[in-house]
């Protein structure tokens, strides 16, 4: 390759790399285009209301999921 060449293939370069920055900010706008905002949430409360006892929904005489059930007298500690 000559010089020449070089020279003009650096310039082609340059050209096209302004061009195409410029067609792409005014496509996409630029930084100044963006106008984001985030929705505020409120904080979750750690605060939570113990139900009434005549509420249908908790019964005093219901089971306990959290303890363990055992249907016959099996010694057996295997699940199968």
């Amino acid at each position: 390759m000559k010089t020449k060449d070089i020279v003009t293939i650096l310039a082609v370069v340059i050209v096209s790399a302004i061009f195409s920055y410029i067609i792409a900010s005014v496509i996409f706008g630029g930084e100044g285009s963006e106008n984001l905002k985030a929705p505020i949430v409120q904080p979750i409360s750690i605060e939570f209301p113990v139900p009434e006892t005549k509420d249908s929904y908790f019964n005093v005489d219901s089971l306990n999921p959290t303890k363990t059930i055992n249907i016959g007298e099996s010694e057996n500690k295997e699940p199968f």
